[in-house]
């Protein structure tokens, strides 16, 4: 179920009902192991979810999300930022959210 919200949970992966947690990558992003969705926390508390995906570099110490970024807002990338910044626009619903991941390339 979609809330908007993110735990340490990918977001695209429960909609499949898959637990996937997301990992720590060598890039400084949190990326989820199974489908590659990335996610920033530069502007906590608003989780970007980037437009393009990770390459699967989780970095060894598997470092998840802390407790401390437990329910930040999913946004979209501003697709103008340079500096992976959000549009600050929250997903309204699942099917904005769904729309959204759907236009991001997969690797």
């Amino acid at each position: 179920m979609f809330d908007g919200y993110l735990d340490d949970l990918c977001p695209e992966c429960l909609l499949n009902k898959v637990n996937s947690h997301l990992l720590l990558n060598d890039s400084d992003f949190y990326e989820c192991p199974k489908c590659n969705l990335q996610i920033s926390f530069r502007e906590y508390p608003i989780a970007t979810v980037l437009n393009f995906r990770g390459k699967g570099k989780i970095r060894t110490e598997k470092k998840s999300i802390s407790n401390d970024n437990f329910g930040a807002g999913l946004a979209p990338m501003d697709s103008n930022s340079k500096k992976f910044l959000s549009t600050s626009q929250l997903f309204e619903d699942e099917n904005s959210f769904k729309e959204y991941i759907s236009k991001i390339p997969n690797k």
